[in-house]
């Protein structure tokens, strides 16, 4: 994935960069940095966010309807 996405995909499920570093065991800057490219995203970690916005896209939640209308919106094919 474009690193670039992986800050859209962040802001679609609603997390701080704080959060998805959490979530994948990383830190808060090497999220930033992950974002503007200027690290590398594991498979570890590509595998992380995809099982985190899996669940967002499927899940009964309404909170989560936002997320699936960004993204069928503004995600390309």
């Amino acid at each position: 994935m474009d690193s670039k996405l992986y800050k859209r995909l962040r802001l679609a499920m609603g997390l701080s960069p704080e959060e998805l570093a959490a979530q994948l065991g990383i830190s808060a800057e090497y999220v930033s940095k992950m974002e503007r490219g200027l690290r590398p995203v594991t498979d570890r970690q590509a595998e992380k966010i995809k099982t985190l916005l899996f669940k967002a896209l499927f899940s009964d939640d309404p909170c989560f309807k936002v997320i699936r209308d960004y993204l069928r919106r503004d995600m390309p094919e």
